[in-house]
């Protein structure tokens, strides 16, 4: 089993869905990472 199989059918979205899609998955992956420097209590320290 290939990734593509799972790829593959998220092309069959209109391009409206799939740049909602992107948007979502760029805020997570900032989300995510602003999590991550939050859980650090030196981040707060100078």
């Amino acid at each position: 089993m290939t990734h593509w199989q799972h790829i593959i059918p998220f092309f069959a979205f209109p391009p409206e869905i799939r740049k909602a899609i992107y948007t979502t998955n760029v805020i997570e992956s900032m989300n995510m990472t602003l999590r991550k420097v939050l859980r650090n209590p030196k981040c707060f320290s100078y």
